[in-house]
Formats: C-alpha cells, structure tokens, sequence
C-alpha cells in the first residue's frame, strides 16, 4: 500500500505512551527501504513508540514524511548503527576475530541507550527486520549486549526448506537453528507458512506468520513504464524485474526470449544486473542477448524506486519468477495480484504452493525453457480465456498480504511477547 493512503497522513497523539520496539535493519538495497517503512508505520498504529536504528536515518525520516507519516519525537526516535566506532556499517564477513564482533555488540548497545535516553524509557522490544541465515553471528553478537526480549523476521527459510544445503554467505559454525534457540528470543516472525511447525518445535516458542507487504503506489505515466509501452507497441510483455542474476533464472529467460515460437512477444529484462555472479560463459551469451535479440526490452539499471516498480509490471502481460535453487516466496507475488498480472514460477517451491493455492500463474519445472515457452503462448495467446478458465484470487492474495494483515501480524507478535500495546483508538487521522 501507499504509506499515506491508510487513514489519511498518520499523527501520532501526544498521550500516547506505549511500548518501545527498537526496529533494526542494516540492509539497504532492493525493497528494504519500504519494508522498514511499513514496519515502522504499522507498529505506530498500534499505539507502539519506535526506536528506528537504521544505516541512513535521515533518509528514513524522509522517506517517511514523504509517505503520509507525521510523529512527534516522542513517538519515534532515529539512530545510526554505527559499528567500531565508524560511519558505516562493516559487513560481518570481513570481521574475521571474536574481539571485532563484540566491539559490533557495544556498538549497538550504545545505539539502544540512545534511544531509551531519548524516549526516557527502556526498550521493550528488539526487532531485527531481515534476519538472514547468513547474520547468526552478527546477530548473536547483538542480542548478547541487549537485555530486552527480541525478535525478528527469518526471510528466507533455507534451513528448514533445503536442510543439509548453505545458503550463500553462511558460515557453518553459525548455522540458523541454533540461533533459535536463544533464551531472550521472544517468539520469531517467518513469511514462509509451510515452516511453521518445524521452526515451533525446535524454538518451543510460536512462530508468528508474517504477510509480503508491498509499496501499492502506482504512477500510471512513469517515464520508465511508458517507455516500455512504447517499446512494446501492440505486442504483449513478458517481463523480468529486480536484481537480475543468475538464480532469477536470466539465461532461461533469455533462450525463452530467443525461441522461434515467442518472436511477436516482447521480453523485458529490467533491473540492476550482478554481473559479478555470472560465468563468463554466461556473461559472453548476456552481452549478445543485448545487441542480437531484437524483441527484447533492456534496462539493465537499478529500478529507481516501488512507483517505477509497479509502473513496469502494469505495462506488462506476464510476469516471470520462474527462479533458480529458490525454495521461498517473493512479494512479486503481491505485486502481481495487486496488478492482476498472471505469472510463471518454478515448480517445488513455496511460491509455486502460493500460485497453485490462489491460481494466480503457471508453473514449470526449473530451468526448462520448453515448458516456459509453452505456458507463455497459453496466456498470452488468450490472455482473456487464461483470467476466465483460471479465476485467479488475486484479491484475496492482496488481502492476505496488505498492511492491515501486517499490523494484525505485529499485533499478534507483541502479544506472544507478553507486551502490550496502547489502543489503537488514540491515533489520529490528519486527514
């Protein structure tokens, strides 16, 4: 959703005194910017007091203000993570001793006391809003100097989906699990429903489903979308969009794109390219996609922000997540059904369950451009027929995954963690 399309631009009373939730995220690219965001908003709607701890505070204010969202400074606090006394966060891989982790650990305590000072209250609530299975050490190093309850969100559940297989950038002394089983973990957030049980019985805590919340801020007349209308002319799009590397499946995309039978199709392929995780083979046959393959769309940039992000997927027909080694889900999938755009996704895994479930696309097996070329031509070629035979639940995938899903999500959290929030009555709309 548009942060301010809910009650209007967001104020917060001055007589609210609820708990406070230190919110925590030191990433930084791709969607964690309006994921923060949302999460900062929805816990402000349940009467909660946020200490938001990011890399860029100001831009986080920004943001904010720039979204409908108007607090008072006793309603939340901003606050660097500023690690070994530095101005920029130092990625954990390059911390290679104990000593340098615990100065991590210090570093951030010194980060909570700010905002407690501030907000003259101590923190209730540690929320990580990314947790990895590649931060463990990271993060157990931050919890080791805070005395509060925390939580956080497990995004990708590779430990439970793929056991025995590490992820990338996972340390195997740190694995995930164990970090479950820490005495000051309140109850965790997961976006995969299908681990649930598993994750219960190993932490003895519940496990608290979280939606794939989504920035449903739509400019129909984006430069970057009209563009590709443009490109486009009168024949349909099949479109690939976000980090494009190899597990986004872009060499399948590619050859799909090369096949004889998709010639009058358009295949866009936007989005900041990871060179740097490609073969050279792989490099050489991208390079000649882009000069050779003449009904191709590239733009091969950073998208610049959700309006140009949704803007692209409105100008196209098909949406394609056919991904590579990706057990887990995507908000692609809200953004799709929010734009009520079929997809393609791969078999086996948690976003083909969700596709199945709420037929929302079509499913092939990984890296098959056959089978991908066949279901491309059986939407786009009665697109009309596909909506009518299917009935995709695309609004009731929405539903499940809007912003009022997630502040009943943190509601929910909280109460397992035994903390209680103020009523959310003593908010008021600026409208």
């Amino acid at each position: 959703m548009n942060l301010s399309q809910n009650k209007g631009d967001l104020t917060i009373s001055n007589s609210t005194r609820g708990p406070v939730i230190a919110l925590v995220d030191w990433n930084e690219k791709g969607h964690h910017l309006t994921f923060f965001s949302l999460y900062c908003k929805a816990l402000l709607e349940l009467g909660c007091r946020v200490a938001a701890l990011c890399r860029d505070p100001d831009e986080m204010r920004k943001y904010l203000e720039q979204n409908g969202v108007v607090v008072q400074d006793d309603q939340i606090r901003f606050a660097a993570l500023r690690f070994l006394n530095g101005p920029r966060f130092v990625r954990p891989r390059s911390l290679q001793t104990a000593l340098r982790f615990r100065l991590i650990g210090r570093a951030f305590r010194r980060s909570l006391c700010e905002v407690s000072e501030a907000f003259q209250a101590p923190v209730d609530l540690c929320f990580f809003a990314c947790l990895y299975e590649r931060d463990v050490q990271l993060v157990q190093n931050m919890v080791a100097f805070c005395e509060c309850l925390w939580s956080g969100l497990y995004l990708q559940a590779n430990a439970f989906r793929s056991p025995g297989r590490l992820a990338p950038g996972v340390d195997p002394k740190y694995p995930f699990k164990s970090l479950l089983k820490h005495e000051r973990l309140g109850a965790l957030a997961v976006l995969d429903e299908g681990v649930v049980v598993a994750v219960e019985e190993l932490m003895g805590k519940q496990a608290v489903v979280f939606p794939e919340v989504t920035d449903e801020v739509i400019t129909y007349t984006h430069p970057l979308g009209q563009r590709l209308s443009r490109f486009a002319g009168s024949s349909k799009v099949v479109l690939l969009i976000g980090h494009l590397k190899p597990s986004k499946g872009v060499i399948t995309f590619l050859k799909a794109a090369a096949n004889a039978g998709t010639k009058d199709l358009v295949f866009a392929f936007v989005g900041e390219v990871i060179w740097s995780e490609f073969t050279a083979a792989e490099k050489q046959f991208l390079e000649r996609a882009m000069m050779e393959l003449p009904n191709a769309f590239f733009h091969c940039m950073r998208v610049p922000d959700e309006a140009a992000y949704n803007a692209v997927i409105n100008s196209c027909d098909v949406l394609f997540a056919a991904y590579h080694d990706f057990p887990h889900s995507s908000n692609s999938l809200t953004k799709g059904s929010l734009l009520k755009k079929p997809m393609i996704v791969t078999d086996g895994s948690l976003m083909a369950e969700r596709v199945q479930r709420y037929r929302l696309g079509e499913t092939v097996p990984q890296d098959d451009v056959r089978a991908i070329v066949e279901v491309i031509r059986k939407i786009t070629d009665d697109t009309s027929g596909w909506i009518e035979d299917k009935q995709p639940r695309w609004r009731e995938y929405c539903e499940q995954h809007s912003f009022a899903a997630m502040v009943k999500a943190f509601s929910e959290l909280l109460e397992v963690c035994a903390i209680k929030t103020c009523n959310p009555g003593t908010m008021e709309s600026g409208m």
